[in-house]
């Protein structure tokens, strides 16, 4: 999986007093925290210290003059200080992140909402976002091979079985089709799961809302798909296979496309119960 590079962005809200400012400091902390865990790599853009917070209040003249001091600039200094300063300046990092074919894996960590570039996933200010950057970068790859190889790790939540790197050749111009893939894939990672636990069970709500709430088009089972067809076999917790129905699926475009990704809701015995995909692809004969 290829690693990102953040760069943490100017912090500068015109709205905000001191007090207002230091008071996002340890959610901010925790978020660098959270992006390290990661593995991925923090960077210090050198124009960050002259950069302003509040008023005309620079972060070099809060880290490092008396008056400023507090737990709170003791706990955003401990943490600057530990990432690598690079010779980059932000306008020059803002044109390159909006870049049209920009495959660069460079995204930016703040602590405020995105007001520097136009490609939002690529801005990061917030654990629940972390997966953005990684979303984004896949659907620029021009070469299925590489989908492939990097697809599985932007989509934790979803078990996917080794069949589905053979069904996603029907991807051949894997750039035509990546952002709906993407996106199906994105919802049944972040919110299908959920959806299910609450409504208690697969059923035609459950389709209704998937449809109504993010424009999913899914089904439970199509009129010619019987019981016994769309098994896999996956590892269960006690290292033995367990056969899997992959009846459910999602359409791509179109209620009548034929291109679907076809899973189950999940079993308690196979990892942690998370939705297990079985076919990417088009529409699955055999």
């Amino acid at each position: 999986m290829t690693k990102l590079t953040f760069y943490i962005s100017e912090l500068l809200d015109d709205n905000s007093t001191l007090s207002d400012f230091e008071n996002k400091i340890a959610d901010f902390c925790d978020l660098l925290e959270y992006i390290v865990n990661n593995n991925d790599v923090i960077n210090v853009p050198e124009h960050f210290f002259e950069s302003k917070i509040v008023g005309k209040i620079t972060i070099a003249e809060y880290l490092f003059e008396p008056q400023y001091a507090s737990d709170y600039r003791e706990l955003l200094f401990e943490y600057i200080r530990q990432y690598k300063r690079v010779n980059i300046l932000y306008p020059d990092l803002y044109v390159l992140l909006d870049e049209k074919n920009n495959q660069s894996y460079k995204a930016i960590v703040g602590m405020l909402e995105n007001k520097y570039i136009n490609e939002d996933s690529l801005y990061v200010n917030d654990k629940t976002m972390i997966l953005s950057p990684y979303r984004f970068y896949l659907g620029q790859l021009q070469s299925l091979e590489e989908f492939k190889i990097e697809f599985s790790h932007c989509f934790p939540n979803l078990i996917f079985h080794e069949r589905v790197k053979q069904t996603l050749n029907a991807f051949n111009d894997i750039i035509n089709h990546s952002k709906e893939l993407i996106r199906h894939l994105s919802i049944l990672n972040d919110f299908a799961k959920e959806l299910y636990v609450e409504i208690g069970g697969a059923s035609d709500e459950i389709y209704a809302r998937l449809k109504s709430e993010f424009n999913i088009i899914s089904s439970g089972r199509g009129a010619n798909e019987g019981l016994d067809k769309f098994k896999c076999d996956f590892y269960n917790k006690n290292k033995e296979l367990e056969s899997v129905r992959c009846n459910p699926h999602t359409k791509l475009y179109y209620a009548h496309s034929d291109y679907r990704i076809y899973f189950n809701w999940g079993r308690d015995s196979i990892g942690n119960g998370e939705i297990l995909i079985g076919h990417i692809g088009t529409h699955w004969n055999d």
